[in-house]
């Protein structure tokens, strides 16, 4: 029995010590165990413990209908406080390797913001594999070689500062890129969106109820206090 236990605990550890894959010409498919990480680097933020999901992915994919990706807006600090809303001047980094496909920069443009974005291709040119990151203010060009961790925008804040925004992370298999750029933006052809899960289990741990709204609670952290900080008023879409 214990030389059982010592296989099963060997074996655990070595599956979480086992080398990630990196993202090459031949990748093709989101999946656990690529060379990937967090758009926000947990030591950026001062005071942090964990993630809190506050607008995690729901997708119905017979009807369409929910949230297609991950809002990064809460987290736990060390002394269990919760703050909703990230500081301004937090950055956005790349998820991995790859080639800067498109940058948006008109917070008018159509989708209630989704104008303030960038797009990264992973894999070989035409691979279909997407990074998107939403309601951000670009640092990069298009066309640009990025590194996994390389900053690539800063979380965006409207002009007067009393505002500030969420950061929206979409992992995409796509099939043609389209003038316009991705499917959100009116171009291609959406295969598949992909939970964010791929990239870590762990911003699942605490969750918000209800997701996405301003006033919410979190059921594995009922006494915790919930602290709207940084910014007058958070804008959520």
């Amino acid at each position: 029995m214990v030389d059982e236990a010592n296989e099963q605990l060997t074996s655990t550890v070595l599956k979480e010590q086992a080398p990630k894959k990196p993202i090459n010409g031949e990748t093709r498919e989101w999946e656990p165990g690529l060379d990937i990480a967090l758009p926000i680097n947990d030591g950026d933020l001062s005071d942090f413990k964990a993630w809190v999901n506050w607008n995690g992915f729901h997708l119905d994919r017979e009807t369409g209908k929910g949230h297609d990706g991950y809002d990064f807006a809460a987290y736990l600090t060390r002394d269990n406080r919760i703050v909703f809303g990230l500081p301004p001047y937090t950055k956005i980094r790349a998820v991995a390797d790859g080639k800067i496909a498109q940058v948006l920069d008109n917070p008018e443009a159509v989708g209630g913001g989704y104008g303030v974005m960038i797009t990264i291709e992973h894999g070989a040119q035409d691979s279909g594999m997407f990074s998107q990151y939403v309601h951000v203010k670009p640092l990069i060009k298009h066309g640009t070689e990025v590194k996994k961790g390389d900053v690539i925008a800063e979380l965006y804040k409207d002009p007067d500062g009393e505002e500030g925004r969420l950061v929206h992370l979409h992992l995409t298999l796509t099939s043609g890129w389209g003038i316009r750029g991705t499917p959100i933006m009116g171009g291609g052809k959406n295969i598949r969106t992909d939970d964010p899960k791929v990239i870590s289990e762990k911003i699942y741990r605490y969750t918000a109820e209800p997701q996405g709204t301003s006033q919410f609670t979190v059921k594995e952290l009922p006494t915790a206090k919930i602290e709207t900080t940084n910014f007058r008023r958070i804008r959520v879409n």
